[in-house]
C-alpha cells in the first residue's frame, strides 16, 4: 500500500455506518431508503439515485438495480493527467483507469458526462450490491484499499466525519439534525410592519443562495405575540449567514426581535445542491 493515499475527488465516499446522525455516510435527509421517486432524485448527501434503490446500512450502501447513482461536480476537469476510479464492495476491491468517458469497474460501469460534470455509476445486477467505499483519484493505481496478510481488503484511510459533513453542508444543511426536540433555527429582526428578517447562521458558507425546505410549520416567538411564520423570499447571503424576508403575526407586539423554531420531529433544510 502507499504510505499516503491520494486525495479523493469524490465527496461523501465512505458508506459504512448506517447513515444515522454522526455515522457515515453523511445523510442529512435522514431517510433509510432512496429511489427515483425521492424529490429531485436526492439521496444521501452529494449523491442522486437516477434509478434502482439505495439503502444506507451498517455494512455499506445496499444497491438494487438495474440502477444509476450520480455525483454532480461544479467543475470536473480530468484533462490534465491520468485518473483512476475504484470501489470497495463486499466482493472485493475493483479499479480501472478513467481514460475515456466510460469504464467498467467490477460490478459497476462508470461514465463521466463532460457536458454536465456528472459522474454516473451504474449497476446492472437485479440482486443487491453492497458498496462500502468509492474513490476517484489522480494516477494510474488505486490507493483506496489494500489486502492484508490474510487476503482481506482494508481501506487505506477512514475519512473524518466532521470534514466530510462540512463539505456536504456547502450544498445542503439540515437545521434540525436530531429531530427529537423543538429546534431553534434562527433569530428574527423586525424590518417593517409584519415584516421581519429571519437570520440563520451556517457552519460553512454555502455554495449559492439556498432555498429553505421545511417539513413542518415554522413558528415565530416574540414577546408578546408570534405564531406561524411565513417565508417570503431570500434577502441576502454572506459568509456563514443567510437571511430571508418573512412575515410574522405581531398581534400588537412592539418587539423588534425574536426567535424562529420548528417542532422537533420536523426537518428544515437549506439547499444549494447542484
Amino acid at each position: 500500500m502507499n504510505n499516503k493515499p491520494n486525495c479523493n475527488l469524490l465527496d461523501n465516499w465512505y458508506f459504512v455506518g448506517g447513515g444515522m446522525t454522526g455515522k457515515f455516510p453523511v445523510n442529512q435527509r435522514g431517510l433509510t431508503s432512496y429511489g427515483p421517486t425521492t424529490a429531485n432524485y436526492n439521496s444521501i448527501d452529494r449523491w442522486l439515485v437516477n434509478s434502482g434503490t439505495m439503502s444506507p446500512e451498517t455494512d455499506g450502501l445496499n444497491l438494487t438495480g438495474p440502477g444509476i447513482i450520480i455525483q454532480r461536480f461544479e467543475n470536473l476537469d480530468l484533462s490534465d493527467g491520468e485518473y483512476v476510479f475504484s470501489c470497495l464492495t463486499a466482493g472485493g476491491c475493483f479499479s480501472a483507469p478513467l481514460t475515456d468517458h466510460y469504464v467498467a469497474c467490477g460490478p459497476f460501469n462508470v461514465t463521466r458526462d463532460t457536458s454536465t460534470d456528472n459522474l454516473y455509476v451504474s449497476f446492472q445486477s437485479t440482486t443487491s450490491v453492497k458498496l462500502k467505499a468509492v474513490k476517484l483519484e489522480r494516477g494510474t493505481t488505486q490507493t483506496l484499499a489494500h489486502q492484508d496478510e490474510d487476503g482481506n481488503w482494508v481501506l487505506n484511510e477512514i475519512p473524518d466525519y466532521g470534514e466530510e459533513l462540512a463539505k456536504c453542508q456547502r450544498y445542503l444543511l439540515q437545521l434540525n439534525p436530531m429531530r427529537t426536540t423543538v429546534a431553534i433555527i434562527g433569530t428574527l429582526l423586525k424590518s417593517g410592519t409584519n415584516s421581519w428578517y429571519l437570520m440563520i447562521n451556517t457552519p460553512v458558507t454555502m455554495r449559492t443562495t439556498p432555498g429553505l425546505l421545511a417539513g413542518g410549520e415554522l413558528h415565530a416567538e416574540i414577546i408578546p405575540g408570534g405564531g406561524i411564520l411565513t417565508v417570503n423570499n431570500i434577502h441576502s447571503m454572506a459568509a456563514g449567514m443567510v437571511a430571508y424576508n418573512v412575515s410574522v403575526p405581531e398581534n400588537g407586539s412592539q418587539s423588534t426581535s425574536g426567535i424562529a423554531y420548528i417542532d422537533g420531529s420536523s426537518s428544515v433544510l437549506l439547499t444549494a445542491e447542484l
